[in-house]
């Protein structure tokens, strides 16, 4: 088809704009993962973040569940790209965005480029998923001190971060895996590791050089302490607080239990049940409950704990297997302290008291943590891990689109669609500065249309066969001709709406019920026609086979 314009002018009579549209072949157009002011707030506060943080896999929907993974510590956003591809292999329809924040992960989960970074994120996700006609319910799926953040993110308890915490509105459930709700045993003071003495020191630093556990010395590592009612947490270091009532918490721990083997066969009733993934206990990665002392807000519909329990070897971990470089080097540790421990409860009470042989058990913990299927550093790509991620989030009843069945296509631009029988067309787009809504006169409403004498008596013209709203006034439009349909997509990509083929093009249909907004114009179709409207000026229109109704 070729190409045309409309030309308009304005009449003294009403206030009456114009629609300039270039004519094309029917294009459904690449939506940018992100076109909101949440996200150019994101951008702005946290460039430190952006990189990284991202939709990387697959397209929003209406009807679709959105997903937001946080990584842990020591790690990034790319560590959880497995995780997202094994959620997508189970479900299609989810759509997937990854959260980093590498570049601050020495930090406590209260300082700026964390969890006040990662609330402006998660506005920015759910503003896309509303702008498609989804609920804007995010799902919070976290590893290790990921899960922290999101306990922060949502609380309005930030040291000197920026921006606000995240509406609860906007998360439907927070997943959290190996998180360490109540501390770590390799968590503490700098003071403390040196105190212990120098074999478990330099043990910690090794655990530290390959990434097993935050750098010494650094908030992440001082606040990841153990702590209870008992042990509070080390100066200076806040309290994970509670997520706000009514939101889900799902905890996923995995449990390492190592199996014994004499010349490679196993021995009988003598496994060693770690009671931990390694790294961080069993009572930690279920200790949400209670964790932030009393009163504890009521947790939302769904909530649950669950357990990834896997087997490994006791030569599997004494020879290092599948570890590298200075990983390997923890074999021999951990051979000792496979003599010395009988159960993960014995492990980890030496570890929080620093009795002498800590560093044998340190050392076990680490090689655990990265060659068990199970382990901290590995549980992120263990399929039982997603499967589980997957059964709760199409579990979890999530609300109806926050703002019923209306899609605000602000961020493509404006929208053209069609009637579900394709006798009425029209067009949500910015005339000169302004959202304006226009619509095609049908056939059977088209007598009733005035002259251009009547609608523009200072000039030549012919009345388009359709009319606008905008400003203070409803009214007929004063143009030469009006561009073919359809053009401008991009609302649809989305599944909001339905699709019809009229006379070899594609339209994009408004379903009965649903409501299209564009600044303060919006459109709403129903079984009587369409009506548009301003939502500040009170001017309207209603459009039918029957003919037009204006309203102010």
């Amino acid at each position: 088809m070729s190409a045309s314009s409309v030309r308009w002018r304005i009449s003294p009579v009403l206030l009456v704009f114009g629609l300039l549209v270039a004519l094309t072949a029917p294009i459904i157009a690449a939506r940018p993962a992100f076109a909101n002011q949440a996200y150019e707030t994101f951008v702005e506060l946290c460039p430190s973040n952006v990189e990284g943080s991202s939709d990387v896999w697959s397209e929003m929907s209406s009807g679709g569940r959105v997903v937001v993974l946080v990584h842990g510590w020591t790690a990034s956003a790319s560590d959880m790209q497995q995780l997202g591809e094994n959620l997508l292999e189970r479900e299609p329809d989810l759509a997937i965005f990854l959260f980093d924040y590498s570049k601050s992960n020495g930090r406590w989960a209260d300082e700026p480029g964390t969890s006040d970074c990662l609330a402006l994120f998660i506005e920015a996700v759910s503003e896309s998923h509303r702008a498609v006609g989804g609920s804007g319910k995010v799902v919070i799926v976290a590893h290790s001190m990921g899960g922290i953040l999101a306990r922060f993110a949502l609380n309005d308890v930030t040291n000197g971060g920026v921006g606000q915490p995240a509406s609860p509105d906007r998360v439907g459930a927070v997943i959290t895996i190996d998180t360490p709700h109540r501390g770590s045993p390799f968590g503490g003071t700098l003071a403390e590791f040196k105190q212990a003495g120098e074999l478990f020191y330099q043990t910690m630093t090794k655990a530290e050089d390959i990434g097993a556990v935050p750098h010494l010395g650094t908030r992440a590592a001082t606040c990841l302490s153990l702590y209870d009612d008992q042990h509070p947490l080390p100066a200076g270091c806040a309290r994970p607080p509670y997520l706000p009532e009514g939101i889900p918490v799902i905890q996923i721990q995995g449990r390492v239990i190592v199996e014994k083997l004499l010349f490679g066969f196993p021995i009988p009733n003598n496994d060693i049940d770690l009671l931990s993934d390694g790294i961080v206990g069993d009572v930690s990665q279920h200790g949400y409950n209670a964790s932030a002392g009393s009163p504890q807000p009521k947790p939302g519909v769904g909530s649950a704990m669950h357990t990834i329990a896997c087997r490994v070897s006791s030569d599997e971990l004494v020879s290092g297997k599948g570890l590298e470089g200075a990983a390997r080097d923890f074999a021999r540790l951990a051979g000792a302290g496979l003599e010395l421990v009988g159960d993960g409860a014995d492990l980890f009470a030496s570890l929080f008291t620093k009795k002498v042989g800590d560093a044998k058990y340190a050392a076990l913990g680490v090689v655990a943590s990265q060659s068990a299927p199970c382990g901290h550093s590995r549980i992120v790509n263990h399929p039982d891990v997603a499967q589980r991620v997957v059964d709760t989030i199409n579990g979890l009843a999530l609300d109806p689109p926050s703002q019923g069945q209306t899609l605000d296509v602000e961020p493509f631009g404006g929208a053209q669609f069609s009637s579900p029988l394709g006798s009425l067309t029209c067009a949500l787009e910015k005339l000169d500065d302004d959202p304006g809504a226009i619509c095609d006169l049908t056939a059977g409403a088209s007598a009733i249309a005035p002259t251009w004498q009547e609608v523009c008596p200072d000039g030549g013209g012919s009345i388009s066969p359709g009319w606008i709203v905008l400003g203070d006034k409803a009214g007929w439009m004063c143009a030469g001709g009006i561009a073919s349909w359809p053009v401008n997509q991009a609302w649809n990509a989305g599944g909001f709406g339905e699709q019809i083929v009229k006379d070899g093009f594609t339209y994009d249909v408004l379903p009965y019920g649903k409501t299209l907004k564009y600044g303060n114009i919006s459109c709403a179709m129903a079984k009587d026609g369409v009506t548009c409207s301003n939502s500040v000026s009170g001017a309207a229109f209603k459009l039918n086979s029957a003919g037009v109704t204006f309203t102010g």
